[in-house]
């Protein structure tokens, strides 16, 4: 009866190891995914980076390149508020423009930030 009851001990030890193992196994995959996905978006961000540093080089080299135009012409301006409104809701409207466009962005790769720093915590925890 004893050698029953040890040996299903032993039975629900070995499924219960071989369980954690498996989880564990699960959990540096899954990290290991995290990590190559946050290091293929900073590869990407990093190349965005430099896009942008190369399209300004080449728009400060356009606008020294170009002939200064000066022409003086006349303005007529009859509703100076409204002129300013307008120019204050184009400025915001550029604004939420660019917004619009970087967020999303910023939030995918603060999420998987997260996400990372959760399955490295829960892996070594």
């Amino acid at each position: 009866m004893l050698d029953c009851i040890t040996l299903y001990e032993s039975l629900i030890s070995n499924i219960i190891n071989s369980k954690q193992k498996n989880l564990e196994e699960e959990k540096a995959q899954e990290v290991a995914k995290l990590q190559e996905a946050l290091q293929a978006m900073q590869v990407h961000v990093e190349e965005v980076k430099a896009l942008v540093v190369k399209e300004r080089e080449v728009a400060k080299k356009a606008i020294e390149d170009a002939p200064p135009v000066i022409k003086e012409v006349p303005v007529m301006v009859q509703d100076t508020e409204k002129v300013e409104s307008l120019t204050a809701e184009v400025a915001n409207l550029k604004v939420i423009g660019l917004l619009s466009y970087l967020f999303p962005c910023a939030l995918a790769l603060w999420f998987l930030v997260f996400v990372c720093y959760v399955y490295i915590f829960l892996y070594f925890f």
